[in-house]
């Protein structure tokens, strides 16, 4: 039976890869433990527990090596032995981190920190900072890790301890391999190696070169990561067998069979040497008691058999690594194993099974997700787009085939339901992993379903899947699903022409691909949609459609924006339902007209705010006065249920690429969070947050996440805002008139944008949608 889940091999294996084990928690590869080298006391309970915990940390017992380094430290501070207190905890921190205990993590680091600031003990504190820089790339700060990491480095070469600068340089190879600087981590990697193979750390030495082979592959260069994985086993002979060399086994296998399509003569040779490789990491961990690094060993042998078609084996072997990772509570593999077994019996025809094992995989994923940052459990080292949106995604396809098959309405009702809640639960981890903030969730906790109490809206979920374009249809919360034929790569392909021929406003390069994505995207519901009331229609859209404004998709007659008034929400659920109260309004309002920090000057500003003033009662703040201090203190002293900045702002891949710009200094999103989360404690909350100068990356799907996600993350009901700068003029015209429709109470937010919108249509200088469709209605509508 046809399981209609495509696989791919090469893209799970370096995924694999690189959130493998225990060790989540830390991208790539294990560090080290030992970045402080054993100079605690020789003798007394202190110097005994730390050399008892080292043991059980070589085997995997990290639960009991946690509890004898927290009674070591506290021996060590009863005994005034403060460096050896600051060790301690520094091997306790890391601890914590292999579990993804990110808190408890700090609180040691802190500490120890203290110490070795307060001891002037440099060793010590090149500890500290290795920790710190590891702790912010495994929760995503990756900038400020290599800063860090950087920082121990040089510290590292001062002190001249080969062990450290060959560790170090590893570390600080895992950040910058993370950001996308491939040619400077591996260098890193490769001096590492070599500096901890001459020493004669084998284990450290091993754990770069695999490093190092990794990264090659994903350069695309399979001769290079086949000699470092050779090197890497070769080294690892010789080292003491521990958790950690299961660990580089483990790594080392999974090279080999990523290599095995880029040597197709040579396959015979790399498909047993993982698996012999894979085998032994197996035997040595079961031999160790560590049945956590075991259910790594099996989950790999079965993608082994997995991938060579080899699949009663796979499920067996499969079954075996949920086995142990249940024993273990290790979460972090839970999902990767039961996804692994959703896709072998899927391919097996085995339907009902791989809807169970998908199932539990995205259950798995959520609770891992959920809990992350309130309970320790281990941040992946990589976006829910990496991470998780294969197993969301191949759980959709797999509903939506069979829903395709079914004949059975209430099946049909059922599938098409499941999938639009997976889909929306993907939209609430994307945002999560975004902003690396749980609260992001608290708004999916509402009494209403929104698609319920606005029988005129239509909410359509376009799913790109790797061979077609499938669409979710729910009117007044009655989903029908359509499917159009057109890959993802293609469709991405039409979606970045559209958006560089849009920016283009003196010609109508647009044109084409306008008309090619409404046939996509919008024709095949509109027989639907004629037979309905509907007057506005809410896209949850998917990846790269997050990039371009659908109002401007075309019909061959008209653009879609002059049928229905068009929003989009980052996930339906996120999205608090309720209109504006038009009686109470009040507006806090800050604008730039200057040129400040480099920015040009946005002299239409002022005749926007004006024209805000004539309608609402408010505040209105410019230039000089509109600084970071007055913005907080507004915020605090007043009440608004309206906030409009004018002013220059960017949105890039990573939160810290995005801010607001002040006269004085750049508003972070952070800081915007915390000074609008005041409206979440306020009777009156916040109902829409305007931005009209707003830049998103071209292109950039994470920036337009963070665009879609500023609403939901600043605890506004709504947000309007633009994906990239547009002319001063028209941005002033079509904001005026918004607010000037808004003021009309029986008007909707997204009903007073299309106005708006359809005004700067039909003026002869501003008609190119370049100038009106990038302002883009964000979460309520109403």
């Amino acid at each position: 039976m046809e399981s209609g889940i495509p696989s791919h091999p090469k893209h799970r294996a370096s995924f694999a890869a690189m959130a493998i084990g225990a060790m989540v928690a830390v991208a790539l590869i294990t560090l080290t433990p030992l970045t402080v080298r054993s100079e605690f006391p020789s003798s007394g309970s202190g110097a005994e527990d730390m050399a008892i915990a080292i043991e059980f940390y070589k085997t995997g017992a990290y639960g009991e090596a946690i509890s004898l380094w927290q009674k070591a430290a506290q021996a060590f501070q009863e005994a005034g032995e403060t460096t050896a207190q600051g060790e301690a905890l520094l091997f306790l921190g890391h601890a914590y981190l292999v579990l993804g205990h990110f808190g408890k993590c700090e609180d040691a680091l802190n500490t120890a920190s203290m110490i070795a600031e307060t001891t002037d003990n440099e060793a010590l504190k090149l500890g500290a900072l290795n920790l710190k820089g590891d702790l912010y790339g495994a929760s995503g700060r990756l900038s400020e890790g290599g800063q860090t990491l950087q920082a121990a480095l040089r510290l590292a070469r001062k002190l001249n301890d080969p062990f450290k600068v060959s560790s170090t340089a590893n570390n600080l190879g895992n950040i910058l391999s993370r950001q996308g600087r491939l040619e400077e981590a591996i260098l890193l990697y490769r001096e590492s190696m070599g500096i901890a193979h001459e020493s004669g750390d084998h284990l450290l030495a091993s754990r770069a070169a695999v490093n190092a082979a990794m990264i090659s592959l994903q350069s695309e260069r399979p001769l290079d990561a086949r000699e470092h994985a050779e090197f890497s086993e070769k080294v690892l002979q010789d080292a003491e067998d521990t958790s950690e060399k299961a660990y580089n086994l483990i790594n080392i296998g999974i090279v080999w069979l990523d290599l095995i399509p880029y040597f197709p003569e040579s396959g015979d040779l790399c498909l047993p040497r993982s698996q012999v490789v894979l085998t032994e990491a197996l035997e040595l961990a079961r031999s160790l008691g560590d049945v956590r690094m075991e259910s790594y060993a099996w989950g790999y042998l079965g993608r082994l058999m997995e991938d060579t078609n080899r699949y009663n084996e796979a499920l067996e072997y499969t079954v075996m690594a949920v086995r142990a990772a249940h024993q273990t509570g290790a979460r972090e593999s839970l999902y990767e194993w039961y996804w692994q077994a959703g896709r072998i019996r899927a391919v097996s025809g085995d339907v009902e099974g791989a809807l169970k094992a998908y199932r539990a995989s995205v259950a798995a994923l959520h609770s891992l997700e959920s809990g992350r940052l309130g309970t320790g459990l281990p941040k992946s080292s990589r976006s829910p787009r990496e991470l998780g949106e294969p197993v969301y995604i191949e759980l959709v396809d797999l509903l939506l085939r069979l829903c395709a098959r079914t004949e059975d309405p209430l099946l049909k009702e059922d599938l098409l339901n499941e999938a639009r809640n997976t889909i929306e639960l993907f939209k609430l981890s994307e945002l999560k992993d975004y902003f690396r903030d749980d609260c992001v969730g608290m708004a999916q906790q509402k009494p209403v379903q929104l698609d319920q109490v606005s029988p005129t809206a239509a909410i359509v979920y376009p799913i790109a899947l790797p061979d077609r374009l499938e669409i979710i249809l729910s009117l007044a919360g009655n989903l029908k699903r359509f499917s159009t034929p057109v890959s993802r790569d293609g469709l991405t392909h039409e979606i970045d022409a559209f958006r560089a021929a849009l920016e283009k406003r003196t010609t109508r390069e647009y044109m084409t691909h306008a008309r090619t994505l409404f046939r996509w995207i919008v024709a095949p519901l509109e027989n639907v949609l004629r037979s309905t009331s509907v007057n506005t229609i809410i896209f949850v859209p998917d990846g790269p459609l997050r990039t371009i404004p659908l109002a401007a998709l075309h019909d061959g007659e008209k653009f879609l924006i002059q049928t229905y008034a068009v929003a989009t929400t980052p996930g339906l659920d996120l999205t608090d339902p309720g209109p504006i109260d038009k009686e109470s309004i009040r507006i806090l309002a800050f604008g730039l007209t200057e040129g400040v920090q480099g920015f040009p000057p946005l002299p239409f500003v002022q005749d926007e705010l004006e024209a805000m003033r004539v309608l609402f009662d408010g505040q209105w703040v410019t230039d000089g006065e509109y600084n970071i201090q007055r913005v907080e203190t507004s915020l605090k002293d007043e009440k608004y249920n309206l906030m409009h900045i004018a002013s220059h702002g960017e949105f890039g891949g990573e939160p810290e690429q995005s801010f607001l710009l002040a006269y004085d200094e750049k508003i972070t999103i952070d800081r915007l969070e915390k000074f609008i989360g005041l409206f979440r404690y306020r009777e009156g909350p916040l109902d829409l947050l305007t931005l009209s100068a707003c830049d998103t990356a071209v292109g950039d799907i994470r920036a337009a996440l963070g665009l879609g996600g500023i609403a939901v993350r600043a605890g506004a009901k709504s947000a309007l805002a633009t994906l990239w700068h547009v002319n001063d003029q028209a941005t002033s015209r079509l904001v005026s008139e918004f607010y000037r429709q808004l003021a009309d109470e029986n008007v909707s937010r997204a009903t007073a944008l299309q106005r708006a919108q359809l005004t700067l249509l039909k003026d002869y200088w501003y008609g190119h949608p370049g100038y009106w469709s990038p302002f883009l209605l964000i979460n309520n509508w109403l």
